[in-house]
């Protein structure tokens, strides 16, 4: 199990189809169990922690035996892109047209989401090292953002955007980006 020990900032692909980042790998103050805080990277971008043990176990194929993956979290590299639900990740769940649904996953306690594809764009975005690259990015996705794609643009820079139309939301983005490429170089380090 250690080779497979998750790192903060590391995807992950639930057996349902949904994605995670890792946040922090925690240690519980009063039981000392080691956790794993993550943060799903769909609909409202909740954070979770779970124990350590119960993230990186097997999936229960007796329950779910139309699962092809052997764990419960798998590692993704999301640089090589997630373009379907398909492949080693598909648990008997098929969506042709990878819409999102939500169903209540009562034995994990969570609500879960069937995740859709994520555009290679918005990785782009999400890795980019400074303001700059990131205003040229949005720039080139304008034409294609959807409210998802803001969503996460706006978690992603812990930036509360509020409510209006895509294009409003967008300008609001870009002059947040604007404002602190100003001055990104000039920061006492």
């Amino acid at each position: 199990m250690n080779n497979r020990l998750p790192k903060p900032g590391e995807f992950y692909r639930h057996f349902r189809n949904n994605l995670y980042q890792v946040i922090a790998i925690a240690k519980h103050t009063e039981t000392k169990e080691m956790m794993v805080v993550y943060q799903a990277l769909y609909k409202d971008f909740k954070v979770f922690a779970r124990p350590l043990d119960s993230f990186m176990s097997e999936v229960d194929h007796k329950k779910y035996p139309d699962c092809v993956q052997k764990y419960r979290f798998q590692r993704v590299d999301l640089a090589e892109g997630v373009e379907n639900n398909e492949g080693p990740y598909d648990c008997g769940k098929k969506d042709d047209t990878l819409a999102a649904t939500v169903e209540t996953n009562a034995a994990d306690g969570e609500d879960e989401l069937t995740a859709t594809a994520v555009k290679p764009e918005l990785m782009e975005f999400l890795d980019a090292r400074t303001y700059a690259e990131k205003i040229d990015i949005l720039a080139k996705m304008k034409k294609e953002l959807t409210e998802d794609m803001i969503q996460t643009i706006a978690v992603s820079l812990d930036y509360p955007i509020a409510e209006g139309s895509i294009t409003e939301q967008y300008e609001s983005v870009l002059y947040y980006l604007e404002t602190h490429a100003r001055y990104e170089g000039n920061r006492l380090r």
